[in-house]
């Protein structure tokens, strides 16, 4: 209960704030989009239309580009229940749902990690194999996330973090910063090295950064169902703030016909 009374007090002056971080959010590009919603980079928070006639143009640009399916992130705003509603008739069914929590910088000064093993560095051009191997999970599969990672490391408001265990690369994390705001993403950890305190020591890191660049907060999403990203958040001081509902579409009518709303995170 003192969790979410904490994270009620900050979100009527913060929840503006992260919407409007880098810019509005209103992004509907089927080369953003993939097969899982962690694939994702569409973004929907106000659908700017009446009923059900907006909702189904959402589909039009996804299905002329040929793709199986496509997913809608919902950000709340007066007539969300109204837009679920249509989405629903439409369908679209709820098949995940993202936690945005948020953290203050201001006062103490943050601490690193103290993981003895787990080194962090801020990523160079000269890491990028390293960065590569974290990517495939040591080969093991194609790259993730290779524009959100190799892709920025020099551009200006973003830092991209290198855990290393003994001197092997597991880890990788990214610092987005702009007008104080600090957004943590696109962190992930090789599948034989999870558990080590890799991410958390990752937390840590971009918060001292980001506190050292000059932000006073902090935000970040992770997916409901994912636990140990959640808790891990929740112990380097993360509140929640509020909720995010992602919504799938099938072109494939029979597979729509047996979808059902849940939160549990759909796989096929």
């Amino acid at each position: 209960m003192l969790r979410r009374a904490r994270a009620h007090s900050i979100a009527s002056a913060n929840v503006q704030k992260f919407l409007d971080f880098g810019g509005p959010w209103g992004l509907l590009d089927p080369t953003a989009s993939g097969w899982f919603p962690s694939q994702n980079g569409n973004r929907v928070i106000d659908l700017g239309c009446n009923g059900d006639h907006g909702v189904k143009l959402l589909s039009e640009p996804f299905k002329d580009a040929g793709l199986p399916r496509f997913f809608v992130y919902l950000d709340p705003y007066p007539v969300l229940q109204r837009v679920q509603l249509a989405l629903h008739e439409a369908g679209y069914r709820c098949c995940n749902e993202v936690i945005v929590l948020a953290r203050n910088l201001t006062g103490d000064q943050i601490q690193g990690h103290s993981t003895p093993q787990i080194s962090i560095k801020v990523a160079t051009t000269n890491d990028i194999d390293d960065l590569l191997r974290v990517l495939t999970y040591d080969g093991t599969q194609d790259p993730m996330w290779e524009d959100k990672v190799t892709g920025v490391l020099s551009r200006s408001g973003i830092e991209v973090h290198l855990a290393t265990y003994d001197e092997r690369p597991i880890a990788v994390g990214v610092l987005n910063y702009e007008n104080g705001l600090a957004y943590l993403s696109n962190a992930t950890t090789v599948p034989a090295f999870r558990g080590n305190g890799a991410q958390k020591a990752l937390i840590h890191s971009r918060l001292q950064r980001a506190q050292i660049l000059g932000c006073d907060l902090a935000y970040v999403e992770t997916y409901r169902f994912l636990a140990a990203s959640y808790n891990n958040l929740l112990k380097c001081g993360f509140c929640d703030l509020y909720s995010r509902q992602i919504f799938r579409y099938e072109f494939d009518s029979a597979i729509r016909a047996t979808l059902s709303h849940t939160v549990g995170g759909i796989t096929n």
